[in-house]
């Protein structure tokens, strides 16, 4: 179950992941009732480090001996359709971007 499917009313706008990072837009409704940003991004921190974690395990990826994620985040209210579309547009270039990274 993603993020979408266990907070009700929650949706996901667009997404990216890179190999060190992910960035989503989460769509929350006005007059949102539900549990608060950091429950949400705990719980799916959890769900992919415990994913992942079965992984290793069952022998699909090779372990990493550091944390998967970083404690915090960063997160940023779009409070307009211009800063909607430009988000949008920095998550679908940043994935290019990082190809083209030479570090």
């Amino acid at each position: 179950m993603g993020i979408a499917g266990k907070f009700t009313g929650i949706k996901i706008d667009i997404y990216a992941v890179l190999p060190d990072h992910i960035h989503l837009i989460l769509v929350i409704p006005g007059g949102h009732a539900g549990p608060p940003l950091p429950e949400m991004m705990k719980w799916y921190k959890t769900q992919t480090t415990n994913a992942y974690i079965r992984r290793v395990k069952g022998g699909g990826l090779p372990p990493f001996q550091k944390h998967l994620w970083q404690r915090g985040y960063y997160d940023h209210i779009l409070r307009n359709d211009a800063d909607l579309t430009e988000t949008r547009q920095y998550i679908r270039n940043n994935p290019l971007k990082w190809i083209e990274d030479k570090d």
